[in-house]
């Protein structure tokens, strides 16, 4: 996931979010192996020289690892959430107490009076900078807010909410009203607020069975911001292996934080589509501000980048009960094959390959290993091509077969047909292409062994610039 937040205001100066909120909802895993991602982002700001003349682009890209080709664009739903500017009670569990909105307007100016301590000689003033207000957020069916926070950096001002406006691919455009240029006394006590959704359903990036999630914000102008939350929903039964946060600042500055859990969200109240996307049942995660972090965003940000490594608990508990019962239909099938009385029947070696340097229980062991090879694949465990997985579970099919005739089929059913001689020359024949089935599973075998070492090195180097050896892996190992 990535914001890229630009402004298109050249004169306007430094920008300020006075808020800058973000929720990234990241939904379970679907059948197709796609996950619905949904991010909110609530954005208020004020300019240094001239807010209501500035604009702010906000471009967001989710990016699919389910392409057959690599990682693409997905395709980016919108959704404008100025309607949560509303509710007032919720706004004031994360944004101060005292905060308020009302849609009278003498109750407004008095409040107004209180708040930003405005003299009595400046109150005809202040009473047609409100009717301004009230009219020009009325085109939206709007009402300006008092944000009103006892923290440290946050000062209170007036937040009057706009529709944020699809503009072009899968960027928002973000702009107040020009006809707020008239304010005078409470023009540099106003930001203007938006909010807005975006949702993608995408494959995101596997890495030794944990989902990988990137996440960065990236600022093209100089902003700072007194109060910048980041915050994930993920499942309950998902645990965070690792992360890793870096914040930029002026001057290449550089600070790392952390992605730290939150445990009370079943005490507050959320917005009813937060309540569907499963917030309540769900783990909640933030970034961390500490002291460092908060000062460093106050005086200029650049960009936040960070990446969670996350695995899913119960499927981890799910494999491991599967390798344990895959360890013992190996090691049954293992000793079955390798009893010495079964090895001395005629029954049973009909079907194996004469090759004078390879003993049976040898190509039985090969055969064997080929299953836990296999099962490699179907658990995830490292990644192949597509197309070079269907050819492996298409030959698995046959040495399956192989494997049950050695067990099931006996000899005689080829050899002794009475006055059928065409019948057992068709038979011998059948028989002989049997034998070549644990011989091709063999060489998938080493195949498989070999890719599964490449991998590993695949891993560590696919990064840095391509050179030959890699795109051998890439192109017949089918290691992606």
């Amino acid at each position: 996931m990535k914001l890229n937040i630009s402004k298109d205001a050249p004169n306007s100066g430094e920008i300020t979010l006075e808020k800058f909120f973000q929720f990234n909802i990241i939904g379970n895993k679907k059948s197709d192996n796609r996950h619905q991602i949904d991010t909110f982002n609530a954005i208020c700001f004020k300019t240094e020289i001239d807010t209501f003349n500035a604009k702010i682009d906000c471009e967001v890209i989710f990016t699919d690892f389910g392409d057959a080709k690599g990682k693409d664009k997905a395709k980016i739903s919108f959704s404008d959430r100025v309607r949560y500017f509303d509710e007032i009670s919720i706004l004031q569990q994360f944004w101060g107490e005292e905060s308020y909105r009302n849609d009278n307007r003498e109750d407004f100016i008095k409040q107004c009076l209180i708040v930003f301590e405005i003299e009595p000689t400046e109150k005809d003033a202040l009473i047609k900078d409100v009717e301004l207000i009230y009219e020009t957020l009325d085109k939206n069916s709007t009402l300006p807010l008092i944000i009103n926070e006892d923290k440290d950096g946050v000062t209170p001002f007036i937040l009057l909410p706009f529709s944020a406006k699809a503009h072009g691919g899968n960027k928002v455009r973000l702009e107040g009203d020009r006809s707020l240029k008239s304010l005078t006394i409470l023009r540099d006590k106003i930001a203007l607020g938006f909010w807005f959704q975006k949702t993608s359903n995408v494959v995101i990036k596997n890495q030794l069975n944990s989902d990988v999630i990137n996440s960065e914000i990236i600022f093209n102008s100089k902003f700072k911001s007194p109060d910048f939350k980041i915050y994930y929903q993920i499942g309950n039964k998902v645990d965070v292996k690792k992360n890793l946060v870096s914040i930029k600042g002026g001057e290449d500055s550089s600070l790392d934080a952390e992605i730290v859990r939150v445990y009370s969200q079943s005490e507050i109240t959320y917005f009813h589509d937060w309540a569907e996307l499963g917030i309540y049942n769900s783990a909640l995660l933030r970034l961390q501000n500490s002291t460092k972090v908060n000062k460093q965003i106050s005086i200029e940000v650049k960009s936040v980048s960070s990446e969670l490594l996350l695995e899913d608990v119960e499927a981890t508990q799910s494999k491991e009960v599967h390798v344990f019962i895959l360890s013992i239909f190996i090691s049954v099938l293992i000793s079955m094959g390798l009893d010495a009385t079964r090895l001395a029947s005629c029954d049973f070696t009909f079907f194996f390959p004469d090759i004078p340097i390879i003993t049976e229980s040898l190509i039985w062991l090969f055969v064997c290993g080929g299953f836990i090879l296999k099962h490699l694949i179907y658990s995830k465990v490292y990644l192949i091509k597509e197309n070079c997985k269907r050819v492996i579970k298409s030959l698995a099919v046959f040495v399956c077969f192989w494997v049950f005739c050695c067990f099931f089929i006996e000899k005689k059913m080829f050899t002794e047909w009475e006055d059928a001689d065409i019948l057992v020359l068709l038979g011998m024949k059948f028989s002989h292409w049997i034998q070549f089935f644990p011989l091709i599973d063999i060489v998938l075998s080493l195949y498989l062994f070999f890719s599964l070492i490449f991998y590993r090195y695949y891993e560590k180097n696919n990064r840095n610039k391509e050179h030959w050896f890699t795109k051998i892996l890439k192109n017949f190992f089918g290691v992606r």
